[in-house]
This record gives structure tokens, C-alpha cells and sequence, in this order.
């Protein structure tokens, strides 16, 4: 497993660490996190409204 995988794989498993603790209190942590992972072409307008929603927590 390369470095790279490694780091992913690390990143993921806190993801889903912040998901099993509390998810509401986690969410901009997961946001964050889901940001830096996913290239920036996929689903940009979609990512971008979910984080703009989740830093003014609203709906």
C-alpha cells in the first residue's frame, strides 16, 4: 500500500469515527474532510451547498 493510500485510508477511517461519535457535532469536521479528499471537479456546486449550509446551520 503506497503512502498516499495510507493517508486516505487514515482520513476515511476518522470520517467514519466522527460519524459514530456524533455526526451533528462532527458535521463541519466531516465537511472538511470530505473537501480535501474529493477532487475539486466532482460535484463542486453540490459540495459547496452543502457546506454552505452546514456553516450557517440552516435546514
Amino acid at each position: 500500500m503506497s503512502l498516499t493510500q495510507s493517508a486516505e485510508r487514515a482520513a476515511l477511517n476518522k470520517l467514519i469515527d466522527y460519524l459514530d461519535d456524533n455526526p451533528q457535532e462532527n458535521i463541519d469536521k466531516i465537511m472538511d474532510l470530505v473537501n480535501k479528499l474529493v477532487p475539486d471537479r466532482v460535484f463542486p456546486v453540490q459540495r459547496e451547498a452543502f457546506t454552505n449550509v452546514i456553516k450557517s446551520r440552516g435546514n
